[in-house]
Order: C-alpha cells, then structure tokens, then sequence
C-alpha cells in the first residue's frame, strides 16, 4: 500500500510540474483589459512605454485584450500563438478597464481596474523570487 501511495504522489508531482511549465513564460505578462483604447488604456501604455528599457530588463511584455481581440503590443515575438490562452476563462472582457499581471511561472499576480504607476509595478516585480534570482545573475530564464 505504501508503495502506491508512492507511486501515485510521483505521478500526481510530474502532471503538477507539467502544468506549470506548460504555462511558464519568457515573459512576464501585463495583460490590458479594455474594449477600445480609450484614454485609461493610452495612459496605462504610456506609463509603460515611458520606461521602455526598464520594462525589457524585467521581460514584461504587454497584450490588449477586448471582446473582440488579443493584440500583442509591445516586447512580444509575433510568431507565437497567444501564450496567455490557458487564462480566457479566468479574465472577463466585460470590464471598463482591468489590468493584470501575469509572472513568469503563469499565475497571476496583480489585477486592478486602475492603471498602475511604474513604480509599484517595478517594485512589485523586484520582489518577486524569480526576479530576485534574475538580479543576482543566478537565473538565465
């Protein structure tokens, strides 16, 4: 019985890992929730765009979703299909204005319906594990 036991917390361990690294990412993702891009969502890019290099250094990458799209907008390879997929069911477009943010380990992180200032985003994303390792050098994500 013992060695049951065993074998299936070995199974259950491997289908865990499989599902966190099938939604792992080279990218931290902000994701945009927003039905046009109305001033809330030029401001929020903006805010961003600002501090470009800052943004690259901490792989964020942004995407605009609405009803009717998902448009990649900044620091994303075009060639891939939509990383954030396995999330549809969780966000609703029928919000004003949302913005979320995804880590590199898929889970979200941050969800607010105001834009958020670089700073806290930064900050935020300093304290993260990963992005701890990544100042130190030790992770070559």
């Amino acid at each position: 019985m013992k060695i049951l036991k065993s074998i299936f917390c070995i199974i259950l361990l491997f289908m865990s890992s499989a599902v966190i690294s099938q939604n792992s990412s080279d990218r931290r993702w902000l994701i945009i929730v927003n039905e046009d891009e109305n001033s809330t969502y030029q401001e929020q890019l903006n805010l961003i765009l600002a501090e470009k290099e800052s943004a690259i250094e901490r792989k964020i990458a942004i995407m605009h979703w609405s009803r009717n799209m998902i448009k990649p907008v900044f620091n994303y390879i075009q060639d891939q299909d939509n990383p954030l997929a396995y999330l549809r069911s969780k966000i609703s477009d029928d919000k004003n204005f949302e913005v979320i943010l995804v880590g590199l380990d898929g889970t979200i992180k941050l969800r607010q319906d105001q834009p958020i200032t670089t700073d806290k985003l930064f900050s935020l994303i300093d304290s993260m594990p990963m992005r701890q390792r990544e100042m130190r050098g030790e992770n070559k994500r």
